[in-house]
């Protein structure tokens, strides 16, 4: 339980409210047209998002390959899980100015599962 809260927590402050949060670091990026930084500073969110939803539901983290498949395995997904990733893997090329909106809407879905 320790641990699982500590895996939480820690990327919880990754992902938002702390200088430098990768929501702030893509913000930043997106409007300075960076999309290379864009894709990389997502990329990082993602991988302390999908520890999140594991650590959560008490699951084995697989690895970087089809994490979206095993986390619908578990039984606390923020509503629209799968929905919101896919908006946000659209957007970030296609329409880089409303990734900053995805993002939120996908931290605020997991701080509600998260009460």
């Amino acid at each position: 339980l320790e641990l699982k809260q500590n895996i939480i927590q820690q990327n919880m402050r990754l992902l938002t409210g702390n200088l430098p949060s990768y929501d702030f670091q893509i913000k930043k990026a997106a409007n300075r047209g960076d999309l290379v930084s864009v894709n990389h500073r997502t990329a990082a969110f993602l991988e302390s998002y999908f520890d999140i939803i594991f650590a959560l539901n008490e699951m084995t983290h697989p690895g970087e390959k089809r994490m979206v498949q095993y986390a619908l395995n578990g039984s606390l997904l923020p509503a629209n899980f799968e929905t919101n990733l896919n908006t946000l893997f659209s957007d970030l090329f296609g329409n880089p100015h409303k990734v900053e909106a995805d993002i939120k809407l996908i931290i605020d879905k997991l701080k509600k599962v998260l009460k």
